[in-house]
């Protein structure tokens, strides 16, 4: 039985299919994000993870025990431990009360929001947050290479799956630094130490996407930029929603479908408030730093909304950086951070007060029910729906695995087009991309038919290498297509019934399955006499062999346009021209049959990148492991080094 663990944006992959994203990161991306090829220079920090996850379904692990085992799991234990182990950093006379910590950053309306809406990319960069300023801490406080090795690597990896969130990491460090940090000198081993080696060690291990993505030709960046329509947008949490911690979209998790406000979580700010009216002189200043970056992430977090909307509508306008959260609930992680050091703090001596005044049991059981309390709350509103029902597995309806056992049986180039759009468990791969509406049609016209924006041309599909096209029912009865208008499901069932360039071969449950009567291969030329035989092929480069050439044929390579690719043969290189505005081909200069290789050029600078990255990766780590006290214990007790100190 066919199961997917999560629903919304996490992915889904067949076992059948994983072997093709399993390995070292490519500079291209041929069915993943889109079944006509896109450069995934801009993206390849997140799908280096991916690539080496699905290492494990070669060996049999299905899609569902990877994402449990190296994804779902990894996040929560970190997210726990992580701000567990800050906490108890910061606040050591609290330790008893880091477990307060770990829960209350682990069990939350935002964090349950990331699992169940599948952004566990996010959610990692959630989890690697509070290492990330723990690392920094440290080395801060004794500016040493292990302590600096440490934040590179660290911060490495929360690049790795979110650059963003390291972008909120290294803002916080700057906002809370003058309230954890008594004083700070600055020399230049220091300087070093703290800033120069982190930041090389980060460009290092980042290498293998950071400099082909700079070297390589325009369009390798990504083409879509945040606009402050965006912004407004996904402006989603009121200051209400921010400031009681609660994330605008729960408990459904439906995009953009906002909830009224919750008083029940109102309790989590003014417990949290409460602490100040108990505090020390032994942590107070570090609470009026959490208390100040709460504020900050309330505000924030709340986008364009009231008070002050116009303010943080600058900030995206003009501050460096900021145009990459369209998205503002991102600094829910300020909220989340401050809430989970400032509410234990104030259990701490509440339950501290009781004590001295009443009893140890009662004191105890205040910090249970607290416990209770908290995980109770984020599921205290079923009355507006079922918080749960985003984590249930999904079993998959069998017409998709019929479909992909149809598909992968050919095991031949082609792709398919879904009406009105692609199905999260439609098979695809690298040698069966998958396509829907948005590869052809980007906005409707006011004078273009439902048909005309939905339903392409024999000729566009063909030059696609489209040879079947997939009728979905399932697509027609979700809300945000329903919202599309257009054709139903019947109607467009009467338009390919009368499309003469199709025949309907099979019919899956509410699937049907069409074929063209004719489409393009991959690699094509327009000239009948040319044909072309793929000897060998991965995501970056095809080797090839052409025959019956002659001198200005052309030779169409159905991927979508991108002047990175080149053909090569002889010692010579040919640039990609596009073909019919979306695809490459290259304009053969000599007659005879012969090999050629068709190459991503970027690819070059990623496998430099690669060995270079592995290297710094490798020798951080040796380094880290021959200075841990178990090795310096070693050494200083080695016959040597007793016999040095013997005749000393």
């Amino acid at each position: 039985m066919s199961i997917d663990i999560l629903g919304a944006d996490w992915r889904f992959f067949w076992t059948d299919s994983l072997h093709f994203y399993a390995g070292t990161p490519t500079a291209w991306d041929p069915s993943l994000n889109t079944g006509l090829g896109i450069s995934s220079l801009s993206t390849m920090w997140i799908t280096s993870y991916l690539n080496v996850t699905a290492l494990l379904g070669s060996v049999g692990f299905s899609w569902a025990a990877i994402g449990i085992f190296c994804w779902l799991l990894p996040i929560i234990l970190i997210a726990f431990f992580s701000s567990s182990i800050l906490f108890g950093y910061l606040f050591p006379e609290h330790k008893k009360f880091l477990f307060l910590a770990g829960l209350i950053y682990l069990i939350n309306t935002y964090f349950l929001s990331l699992i169940g809406g599948g952004q566990l990319g996010v959610a990692f960069g959630y989890a690697f947050f509070p290492l990330v300023i723990l690392s920094v801490i440290r080395l801060l406080r004794n500016p040493t290479l292990a302590s600096s090795i440490l934040v590179g690597l660290i911060s490495s990896l929360q690049i790795l799956f979110d650059p963003r969130l390291f972008y909120i990491s290294i803002v916080t460090i700057i906002f809370l630094l003058p309230f954890i940090i008594d004083s700070l000198r600055i020399t230049r081993r220091n300087l070093f130490f703290i800033v120069i080696f982190p930041i090389l060690l980060i460009l290092l291990v980042h290498s293998y996407w950071i400099v082909p993505l700079l070297l390589s030709q325009k369009t390798a960046f990504p083409q879509q930029i945040s606009t402050v329509d965006n912004f407004k947008f996904f402006s989603f949490a009121d200051f209400s929603h921010t400031l009681s911690f609660l994330h605008p979209n729960w408990p459904e998790n439906i995009f953009g479908k906002v909830y009224f406000f919750q008083p029940q979580f109102l309790l989590i700010p003014i417990l949290a408030f409460s602490g100040l009216l108990f505090g020390t002189n032994a942590h107070r200043k570090k609470q009026y730093g959490f208390v100040l970056l709460l504020f900050l992430g309330i505000f924030l977090a709340k986008g364009i909304n009231d008070p002050f909307g116009s303010v943080n509508e600058s900030l995206f306008r003009y501050v460096p950086g900021m145009t990459l959260f369209r998205d503002p609930t991102k600094f829910y992680l300020l909220i989340a951070l401050s809430y989970a050091f400032l509410i234990p703090l104030a259990i701490s001596k509440i339950s501290m007060l009781i004590k001295q005044r009443v009893g140890r049991v009662l004191s105890k059981t205040i910090i249970l029910l607290f416990i209770f309390l908290w995980i109770f709350l984020p599921f205290s509103t079923f009355y507006l729906g079922d918080p749960l029902q985003q984590f249930y597995p999904q079993k998959i309806s069998q017409q998709y695995v019929q479909f992909k056992e149809f598909i992968s049986s050919q095991n031949t180039f082609f792709r398919t087009y879904w009406i009105p759009q692609w199905h999260k468990y439609g098979y695809f791969s690298d040698i069966n991309p998958a396509l829907g509406k948005n590869e052809f049609f980007q906005e409707k016209k006011s004078n273009e038919s439902a048909d005309r924006y939905y339903f392409p041309t024999e000729k566009m599909l063909s030059l696609a290498s489209v040879k079947y096209v997939v009728l979905s029912k399932d697509m027609f009865l979700s809300a945000r297509n329903a919202k599309e208008g257009a054709v139903s499901y019947k109607e467009y069932e009467k338009i390919l019934n009368r499309a003469s360039w199709l025949r309907k071969v099979e019919r899956f449950e509410d699937m049907i399955v069409y074929e063209l009567f004719s489409f393009k291969d991959h690699i094509w030329s327009p000239s009948k006499n040319v044909s072309s035989q793929i000897v060998s092929f991965d995501q970056t480069s095809y080797k090839l062999l052409i025959k019956n050439v002659k001198k200005g044929d052309i030779l169409v390579f159905s991927e979508k346009y991108d002047p990175n690719w080149s053909l090569r043969y002889n010692n010579k290189i040919l640039p990609s021209v596009k073909y019919e505005e979306i695809y490459n081909s290259f304009t053969l200069s000599e007659s005879g049959n012969y090999g050629v290789s068709i190459e991503y050029t970027p690819q070059q600078f990623v496998k430099i990148g690669i060995v270079g990255s592995n290297i710094a990766v490798f020798l951080s780590l040796l380094y880290l492991i021959l200075h841990t006290p178990f090795f310096r214990t070693n050494v200083s007790t080695s016959p040597r080094t007793k016999k040095k100190n013997s005749s000393a």
